[in-house]
């Protein structure tokens, strides 16, 4: 059964982060920040990224990370163990991403949604290599949630330049649509939040 939820948390200015202006890929900790403090604890300490590449417009960077949950009251730190540079999800390329069904408990994927060409054949690609039970966090610059200063730039916004503007109700859909249940909205900002859900 498909549940969603979505909640407000209480949270000071430097644990936020807004996509309300286009940042350099590098300069994003607060946004790691968020995604990271949503992946709870890692008993296999390996987590999956997927994220637009520094190397062209037309590519995804997919990185295995060590994740160290060692440090008590820290957040996770992430130590890349592999990375590559590829197509997976641009311009209708959906070639199976090289690990094996269920290699991960959690995968983040961060400012990448918006960028994918076939919504369902890349989360069903996503469901795959994570396990049953594991979790996906989602970001991203177009995930904007209802305030009274976007109510109409939701309901009247004009897909333009390649990028559209995804509602929780779209996310929810499609996620549904793909295998994830138990999917949870967070605001993290003026009008944007991140999605979590579960491999169902």
């Amino acid at each position: 059964m498909l549940t969603t939820q979505e909640t407000t948390p209480e949270m000071s200015y430097h644990n936020t982060y807004s996509f309300e202006s286009r940042v350099c890929h590098r300069k994003r900790s607060a946004l790691y920040r968020q995604a990271l403090s949503r992946i709870g604890n890692q008993k296999n300490g390996v987590i999956i990224e997927i994220a637009p590449s520094e190397m062209g417009q037309n590519q995804i960077t997919a990185t295995v990370n060590l994740c160290n949950t060692e440090e008590s009251g820290l957040l996770p730190r992430l130590f890349p163990l592999l990375q590559f540079e590829t197509a997976f999800g641009r311009n209708q390329e959906i070639t199976p991403l090289p690990w094996d069904n269920n290699s991960f408990e959690t995968l983040i994927c961060i400012d990448a949604f918006s960028q994918f060409s076939d919504h369902i054949k890349v989360l069903e690609e996503l469901r795959r290599i994570v396990k049953k039970g594991g979790k996906v966090i989602f970001a991203d610059q177009w995930f904007r949630h209802l305030t009274p200063l976007t109510v109409n730039l939701l309901n009247t916004y004009q897909r333009k330049g390649g990028q559209t503007i995804w509602s929780s109700r779209k996310i929810a859909r499609l996620l549904s649509a793909s295998g994830f249940g138990e999917i949870e909205f967070e605001v993290t900002g003026s009008n944007n939040y991140i999605c979590t859900a579960t491999a169902i």
